[in-house]
């Protein structure tokens, strides 16, 4: 069984872009949850503020709450504005990571997408802190006492490396346990019904504890910066 923690090349552009079939799969989720989005924000064109959510309008609103509402309990009531990151970023590993039960190698166990979703935190978060102004982002680097300078700083740029090496060592070692039990059991095709549960559990319960571990340690670091 080979893989390749960078995707495997499809096809190239210009021969200097590589397409690996993690960025296909990035991208059509991606264009999936932006159609979906679309048609989810349709369903609310036009309706009255005081009536209720109907049909597919009351699955929509009840998702957002669900997602916004632990966000709101996480961060704040004064950081609403962080909902439509984090909502995007909760729903994308959500579905990200439970593309293994579609057969597909999830995005989240190719290491160049976790490492642009931590940068993208890592940016947001240092964003946050210098909303306090530069001096006293820099004097954080020297507190509680000057000589926690190096440490500091190691510990906060080794933020983006922690977010990255967790999320993509859990699913990429939960895909490759699933695809060993099926190559195993190739032999004894009787017993297949023993994958079932092991792919169930990596691909949702294991998933879903991941895409919440990942966006919440986002969320504390960036109200910690506050």
């Amino acid at each position: 069984m080979e893989v390749n923690i960078g995707g495997k090349v499809v096809f190239t552009l210009f021969d200097t872009i590589y397409i690996t079939d993690m960025v296909i799969v990035t991208w059509g989720i991606m264009a999936v949850l932006v159609v979906l989005g679309y048609f989810a924000g349709r369903l609310f064109k036009d309706r009255p503020i005081d009536q209720p959510p109907k049909g597919a309008a009351n699955v929509v609103e009840a998702i957002y709450e669900v997602v916004a509402n632990y966000i709101v309990d996480t961060m704040g009531k004064h950081n609403t504005h962080y909902i439509p990151y984090m909502g995007t970023l909760f729903i994308f590993l959500l579905v990200a990571n439970f593309s293994g039960l579609l057969g597909l190698r999830p995005p989240t166990s190719d290491l160049n997408t976790v490492a642009a979703l931590a940068i993208l935190s890592f940016l947001l978060i240092q964003g946050t802190a210098l909303r306090g102004g530069l001096w006293n982002y820099i004097k954080g680097f020297f507190d509680p006492i000057p000589a926690m300078f190096p440490l500091n700083v190691i510990s906060e740029f080794a933020t983006p490396f922690s977010l990255t090496m967790r999320l993509f060592g859990n699913i990429l070692s939960g895909y490759l346990i699933v695809g060993l039990v099926y190559v195993a059991l190739t032999s004894v095709p009787y017993l297949f019904f023993i994958a079932q549960p092991i792919h169930m559990y990596f691909d949702l319960f294991s998933g879903f504890i991941q895409m919440l571990i990942f966006g919440t340690l986002t969320m504390a670091m960036i109200t910690g910066k506050e």
